[in-house]
């Protein structure tokens, strides 16, 4: 079995279009999307439409994407570091109702059976039904496995942190997809399982950076300007 696995979207176009298109997601016997769906990039509804489409694609409900279509349970200056409120409201305007609903209808998590072996799948660790258990952000792999410990699966595979890794700690195996549309090129993960064995992947594939590059210029919100930055940094860096 092949399981092609990407996460970290937000709203990139053109990193999803060459997802699609690829030979390993077409090959692929399950193909699974680890959330953040939307978000910085200028193409919300274009990049959910386009998802619906997918119909032999596991989505899984993002952080990012709870709180556009869930609002949060806690202080909403929380994610001010992430997402500024204006951003946030602005998105809740542009999505359509077809594709609010369809983000609210995702799961958190999803648990692929093949086998012996049991692979987790999430966005990363819940800690109510909008938010999740680290903010902000942490690599320290000591952190990431306290946050999974308690998670029964000892196979657990995520996004969230948008740099891809692999680590063994204890009696748990984390891997990390990275991110998709966030980083330049984009990230995913393929896994194959083979009778009892199972062997993770981490490969890139390019995109249209310059025409994102262009859709940025005309937005005149502050984080997806900030997100342009970074993404025209990792290009340059890239393409030195």
């Amino acid at each position: 079995m092949k399981v092609f696995v990407f996460t970290d979207l937000h709203g990139n176009i053109y990193a999803l279009k060459n997802i699609i298109k690829s030979k390993d997601y077409k090959s692929a016997d399950v193909k699974i999307l680890l959330g953040d769906i939307i978000t910085f990039s200028p193409f919300t509804n274009e990049c959910v439409d386009l998802i619906r489409k997918q119909k032999d694609l596991i989505a899984i409900l993002g952080n990012n994407d709870s709180y556009v279509v869930n609002g949060l349970t806690k202080d909403e200056e929380k994610v001010k570091y992430v997402l500024k409120l204006e951003h946030i409201n602005n998105l809740r305007q542009e999505l359509s109702t077809k594709n609010t609903n369809y983000l609210k209808s995702l799961p958190r998590d999803f648990v692929l059976k093949q086998n012996n072996i049991e692979i987790y799948f999430t966005h990363y660790l819940w800690e109510t039904k909008t938010e999740l258990v680290d903010d902000p952000k942490t690599y320290d792999m000591q952190d990431v496995y306290e946050i999974f410990k308690d998670v029964k699966h000892n196979i657990i595979v995520f996004g969230h942190l948008h740099k891809p890794f692999y680590y063994e700690i204890k009696n748990k195996k984390l891997v990390c997809v990275g991110s998709c549309g966030a980083t330049y090129p984009s990230c995913y993960t393929m896994i194959e399982i083979k009778e009892n064995q199972i062997v993770f992947e981490n490969k890139n594939i390019d995109y249209s950076y310059q025409k994102l590059k262009n859709a940025f210029k005309k937005c005149n919100d502050k984080p997806r300007q900030e997100l342009y930055k970074i993404l025209d940094n990792e290009f340059l860096r890239k393409n030195k």
